[in-house]
């Protein structure tokens, strides 16, 4: 051990992954959970593995229908009246990045990221007992001709491969409930897989506990304490406060850095020591925007 210190503040897939590499690297890492471990976004989403369509949700073609869809109760974009004040300068610089030049560099930037995404996955399998993964591929299909080609385009343009184009007739081979009569064709994104998300999180919360990683569930975290002189508009955290969701017993943990791997809350966490991300979570309410005091 090097005798650094890291705290990491969540318990998904993220956090779990962040301190398992980290104690590997020979640091001492404390995680601090607020619930059960791996019980929130990380349990709940599909378990695709998918570079190939990690992509900007700021898109060209969201600067007009975007609007559009923001007043609009039955759309995937709707925001409530009552909302719209507090979300402005967020849409403003929503809109501002619906270019294609925007979206372009963002996108390299998620590729940049998750590239290796199954490649880490196919390590843990090996490595970790109990994680249940399938690289078996992704499967678009199109029923424009020109869906098809914008897509081929696009995955080109960022220097993505593996990908393999089909016809109607190889689609429907692939699965014949894409009919050749409905669909002009598709991909085959050979690269990307499938995994089992819980068990993710409990082959990587084992092996963290087995090499010494300290968890802590449901621990809540209330505040950061920074110190020293702000860098780049950052401050330095020096310790976590808060206290377990059982007795409320106040605790504060010294650390010499912090992973913040919090979801929708680490925008608000980031900002306590300095740190601005321009991040929104989809539901929150004007009192949970609200920044915790440093």
């Amino acid at each position: 051990m090097s005798g650094r210190r890291v705290a990491v503040l969540g318990g998904g897939v993220i956090g779990l992954a962040t301190a398992y590499e980290l104690e590997r690297a020979g640091l001492e890492v404390t995680v601090l959970e607020r619930g059960e471990l791996g019980r929130g976004c990380s349990e709940g989403n599909a378990g695709w593995v998918t570079p190939a369509i990690s992509l900007p949700v700021a898109s060209p073609g969201l600067r007009t229908t975007g609007l559009l869809w923001a007043l609009r109760r039955d759309s995937p974009l709707y925001v409530r009246p009552t909302a719209l004040l507090g979300l402005a300068p967020w849409l403003l610089q929503f809109w501002r990045c619906c270019t294609p030049r925007a979206f372009e560099q963002a996108a390299r930037a998620l590729q940049t990221l998750a590239r290796d995404a199954a490649e880490r996955f196919g390590r843990w399998t090996d490595e970790l007992d109990g994680i249940e993964w399938r690289r078996d591929g992704l499967l678009m299909a199109f029923r424009t001709q020109s869906g098809l080609d914008d897509e081929i385009a696009l995955l080109e343009r960022i220097g993505y491969g593996g990908v393999r184009r089909l016809g109607p007739r190889d689609l429907q081979a692939v699965e014949p409930v894409l009919s050749a009569d409905r669909y002009v064709g598709g991909l085959h994104v050979e690269p990307e897989g499938h995994v089992e998300p819980l068990s993710v999180t409990r082959a990587l919360a084992s092996a963290c506990r087995s090499h010494g990683v300290a968890i802590r569930e449901d621990w809540r975290v209330d505040s950061l304490r920074v110190e020293g002189r702000a860098v780049g508009g950052a401050r330095r955290v020096a310790a976590v406060r808060g206290a377990t969701v059982n007795d409320g017993a106040a605790v504060e943990i010294e650390v010499d850095d912090v992973v913040i791997a919090t979801g929708a809350e680490s925008a608000l966490l980031a900002g306590a020591c300095g740190s601005r991300i321009r991040f929104r979570p989809a539901r929150a309410t004007a009192s949970q925007w609200r920044s915790p005091r440093p």
